[in-house]
This record gives C-alpha cells, sequence and structure tokens, in this order.
C-alpha cells in the first residue's frame, strides 16, 4: 500500500468516514503493519483530542489529502443528503469541519512535520537537492568533498559530502555561518562511515561564509580553530 493511500484511510478513520471496504482494507493492514497502527491509534487520538480546539489549517500538502478523500468518496456516489434547515445545516457543516481540522492537525502531527513528512516522494534532504532554486557551493579544507546547498524555497540548508574522516564519540563537527568577525553556529553534524547527508531548517547563508569545525559533542557558541573548511 502507498504512503499517500495510508495518509487517505487514516484521514477518513479520524473523520469517522470509512466505507466497510476502506474499514477492510485498512484493517488488514493493521493488523500486519505496526507501525500503521501506531500512526492510526496517535491520529484518531489526537483528532479527538483536538475536535473542539480551533485548530490552526494544517499545510496544504497534508490538508489535500483528507480533502482529496472526501472528494473521491462524493465521486462514487456518496448518498444526498435530505433537505433540512440552515441553522442544522450550519451546524452539521461546523461539526464536520471541526472533524477535517482535527483530522489534518493529527496528521501533521503523526505523519511528519519537523519532522518528517515526505513531499513528492522525496525525503527531506532530497527536497532541497533537488529545489528548482537550489544554491550549491563546495567547501575547501581538510575535511573531504563537501557541499552546502541552499534553498530559500524550503528555507533549508542540506551538507552532504564524502571522505569525512570520523571523530570520536565525545566530538562532532559544526556548522557556522560566518559575517565578518560574528560566527552563528547552524548545526551539529557527524560522519558516518565517511559519508554526510544532515538538513538545517531555517538556515539563509546567502551573503556569508560557510565553516565548519571540530567541537565538544554538544557543540560550542564560538568557533574553536583550525577551520577545517569553509566557502
Amino acid at each position: 500500500m502507498s504512503d499517500e493511500r495510508l495518509d487517505e484511510l487514516i484521514a477518513l478513520a479520524a473523520l469517522g468516514e470509512l466505507d466497510a471496504a476502506g474499514e477492510a482494507e485498512l484493517d488488514a493492514l493493521l493488523a500486519h503493519d505496526a507501525n500503521a497502527a501506531a500512526q492510526h491509534r496517535d491520529a484518531v487520538d489526537t483528532a479527538a483530542d483536538l475536535q473542539s480546539a480551533h485548530a490552526a489549517a494544517p499545510p496544504e500538502h497534508l490538508r489535500a489529502s483528507v480533502l482529496r478523500a472526501i472528494g473521491d468518496e462524493a465521486q462514487a456516489g456518496a448518498a444526498v443528503p435530505p433537505v433540512t434547515s440552515l441553522d442544522a445545516a450550519r451546524r452539521r457543516r461546523m461539526t464536520r469541519t471541526g472533524w477535517l481540522a482535527a483530522a489534518a492537525a493529527a496528521l501533521v502531527l503523526v505523519v511528519g512535520i519537523a519532522a518528517i513528512t515526505t513531499r513528492g516522494g522525496l525525503d527531506p534532504v532530497e527536497q532541497v537537492l533537488q529545489a528548482d532554486d537550489r544554491v550549491e557551493r563546495v567547501l575547501s579544507g581538510e575535511l573531504g568533498t563537501i557541499r552546502v546547498v541552499h534553498s530559500a524555497d524550503e528555507d533549508a540548508v542540506v551538507v552532504e559530502g564524502s571522505g569525512v574522516a570520523a571523530i570520536g564519540p565525545d566530538r562532532t563537527y559544526q556548522l557556522w555561518l560566518v559575517d565578518g568577525e560574528v560566527a552563528i553556529p547552524a548545526g551539529l553534524f557527524r560522519p558516518d562511515d565517511g559519508q554526510i547527508s544532515a538538513r538545517f531548517d531555517e538556515i539563509d547563508p546567502t551573503g556569508l561564509v560557510v565553516a565548519v569545525t571540530e567541537e565538544p559533542a554538544s557543540g560550542s557558541d564560538t568557533p574553536t580553530l583550525p577551520i577545517l573548511a569553509s566557502a
């Protein structure tokens, strides 16, 4: 089952609008997939908690999966509701809207924010690396081959590299943005078998020097010389 289909089934479950076929499809998946079962429980519980709250509008790409699921049901021939009073219609619409917001908010929390929801099938690192507005620079220095890719649309930077020397468990590499005599800490990373692939959000290196140092495992407020790589 695709992730998109799973999102739709969980959204409908949170809305309480799964039909018999959808319930059977979801039940079959939940019986054999512990992660999907946990996502389902969290989404339904969170939707119930948020139903009475005034939830903020969720990101459009997640809200769309809920709306698409509802639209598919309508196109499949959902029953036309009976004529009712204007007040009753308003009350029903408000209740349904509350459930929709709750379900969409649940998807944000469960399927992943900062953490980690994918867009268009791409993981968060690839979203930056394949962004149309990406700007890349290659760092010079002693740390193998390292590039820093920035996307203003993603409001993020990716540090990617190979041949990076291993360091002890009590040490880390730290990324800095340097503006004259001011160095701004931008993130910590450690190589895995010489490879680096890390995303840092809300980082904009435009017009600044990007530098890397080796620091204690918790990072530092100011760079420890020497600068190992920069651009």
